[in-house]
């Protein structure tokens, strides 16, 4: 399953694999600014919590009155929580995957600046940070189509 914004800068994508007494199982994969996150297929996802959690974070974090601007925010300033005014998305598994070739980890910030959304996305559990902007409203329309 595929659910997307319309300019395609975020979304997410989704198979079931199985389903053992009411947990349905199977691969989640975000897509931001084109890029389909985390970079590998993992089937091993209790898609009911990963999608419970993005919810409840999403909406959580669109009740935020806090306004970020268009000041610049670096990796740092994420990385040591001195930011003020971003929303963690909570990506649940996404969070603490394991590759074949190293840990990493899916990492989502939300913040907002007038009618923009500021999401700054982390593959490598926090390392470092990249930022997408998009219009207000975009992750949570994209994340509460979800089932």
């Amino acid at each position: 399953m595929l659910i997307k914004s319309f300019d395609n800068k975020f979304g997410i994508i989704w198979h079931l694999s199985h389903e053992v007494g009411g947990f349905q199982f199977g691969s989640i994969n975000l897509i931001v600014d084109g890029k389909i996150i985390p970079d590998y297929f993992d089937s091993d996802y209790t898609i009911n919590t990963v999608f419970g959690n993005l919810k409840s974070s999403v909406n959580e974090a669109y009740k935020s009155p806090l306004d970020i601007g268009d000041v610049d925010v670096r990796s740092t300033d994420i990385q040591d929580g001195v930011f003020e005014g971003l929303n963690c998305i909570e990506a649940a598994d996404l969070s603490y995957t394991c590759s074949d070739i190293e840990y990493t980890g899916v990492l989502l910030e939300i913040g907002f600046s007038g009618n923009k959304e500021r999401l700054f996305y982390s593959v490598d559990n926090g390392d470092s940070y990249s930022e997408v902007v998009l219009e207000r409203g975009t992750v949570a329309e994209v994340i509460n189509q979800l089932p």
